[in-house]
């Protein structure tokens, strides 16, 4: 019971200070501006890739990333987000997919719009499990406060730059940093399986090289750099680099993707050296 009360308070002052200064960086601190509005609007991807080359760990990679915006303020949004993530390895003889991991992450924060840039701050609980073995064997849980910033990267119309014609369209850089920090407790052994993570940083960069009526090919580079909750600490390092073709209209976009991952020494997920090619569709 202590340990649930503790983790409920860490909670409840996260989303107090967020919402807050999300509220009174955005407008001027009037009563209206405190009462929100049921919202209720979706966005997310789906998405599938192929690695190339004769890896029996990497084989096919699959998920879904669904986001609910519930209740909306001015500039200022809540939402929740569900994702899974489907490791498939490959088996000698018949079988061809095999699953191997199952990711799920279940999100909760806020979403604010200032100046042209977008602010998040939000709650990341996962786990990832092995598949075909005993429940919770291997299993890894985390829980981790995240704050974002992005400028046209996480809205789909401004992403494409949908209601612009082609010869109008900027050629431009969209982009998004993320810190996290994972809190270690002795008080809550449960809080972050240990001693995989203490801090993350990451970082996205997508350049559009070529623009279509209705589509664009783009450039996209993406970088993590995290440290360990080890004493002394331990460093992971990813680093990927992917061209994706695109096509669009005012309600989605379906890419074509191929990923290469020169470097990724993560302790979870570590396809260094190999390219995936893959489809997904955004809405």
């Amino acid at each position: 019971m202590k340990r649930i009360k503790c983790f409920s308070l860490y909670i409840q002052i996260t989303f107090s200070i967020t919402f807050f200064l999300s509220i009174f960086l955005t407008s001027s601190p009037t009563y209206s501006n405190l009462l929100p509005k049921l919202s209720l609007k979706s966005s997310g991807l789906f998405y599938g890739g192929k690695y190339t080359g004769y890896s029996e760990r990497y084989n096919i990679d699959a998920g879904i990333d669904l986001t609910t915006y519930l209740l909306s303020w001015e500039k200022t949004d809540l939402y929740i987000e569900y994702i899974s993530n489907l490791e498939m390895a490959k088996q000698v003889g018949n079988v061809t997919m095999d699953p191997r991991y199952a990711h799920y992450f279940i999100i909760g924060g806020l979403r604010t719009k200032l100046k042209g840039y977008i602010l998040r701050s939000y709650i990341v609980h996962d786990c990832k499990h092995i598949i075909d073995f005993p429940p919770d064997s291997n299993k890894v849980v985390f829980n981790r406060l995240k704050f974002a910033v992005s400028r046209n990267l996480r809205n789909l119309k401004s992403r494409f730059q949908v209601n612009t014609r082609k010869n109008k369209r900027a050629r431009r850089v969209s982009w998004e940093a993320i810190y996290g920090f994972y809190p270690q407790s002795k008080i809550i052994d449960y809080l972050n399986s240990r001693p995989y993570y203490k801090h993350d940083f990451e970082i996205t960069f997508n350049y559009p090289l070529a623009f279509f009526n209705k589509g664009e090919i783009s450039t996209v580079v993406r970088g993590r750099y995290t440290i360990s909750a080890n004493t002394p600490p331990r460093y992971y390092r990813e680093l990927s680099f992917a061209i994706e073709g695109c096509i669009f209209n005012k309600y989605g976009a379906l890419c074509l993707f191929i990923k290469n991952m020169p470097l990724s020494n993560d302790p979870l997920k570590s396809p260094e050296g190999l390219s995936i090619l893959g489809l997904r569709y955004l809405f």
